[in-house]
């Protein structure tokens, strides 16, 4: 019952935040050119394109992959610290930031200016966070 539950409160906490951060990052893409580095001009993708595809892949992932969070919330349920639904999220949030902010980091140095590391490492900060407060939220209403 707790993963099934977890599972459906991760999917939608992920797409919500997928969907946040695709809407702060596109931005960001097209404001360091980012965008040309890994995807050198050309004509037939456009930036309308690159901004879609961006918007798609973000919420996608981000969906998968708070659907994966949200089954191991589901299951350690019981076990996480806190007494609310939402304190027992933020343990899950520190470590998906862990894994989305610092680790992507080093994996990308090479193609991202410093700023834009940075920029993304306290934004997606913020983002975990918000992330184990909806996590908490929808898994008490699917309770």
């Amino acid at each position: 019952m707790g993963i099934k539950v977890g599972v459906k409160a991760g999917s939608l906490s992920g797409a919500v935040m997928g969907l946040i951060g695709a809407i702060i990052g596109i931005p960001l893409i097209l404001a360091f050119s980012y965008h040309e580095i890994v995807l050198p001009p050309s004509e037939t993708v456009t930036v309308e394109t690159l901004v879609l595809f961006a918007l798609t892949i973000n919420v996608i992932g981000a969906t998968v992959v708070g659907a994966l969070l949200g089954a191991f919330y589901g299951k350690m349920y019981d076990k996480l610290p806190g007494k609310t639904p939402i304190r027992k999220g933020l343990p899950i949030g520190l470590a998906a930031w862990i894994v989305e902010g610092p680790v992507v980091m080093v994996l990308t140095w090479s193609i991202m200016p410093i700023l834009m590391h940075l920029i993304r490492v306290a934004s997606s900060f913020g983002g975990a966070l918000a992330f184990a407060v909806l996590l908490g939220l929808f898994y008490d209403k699917y309770q």
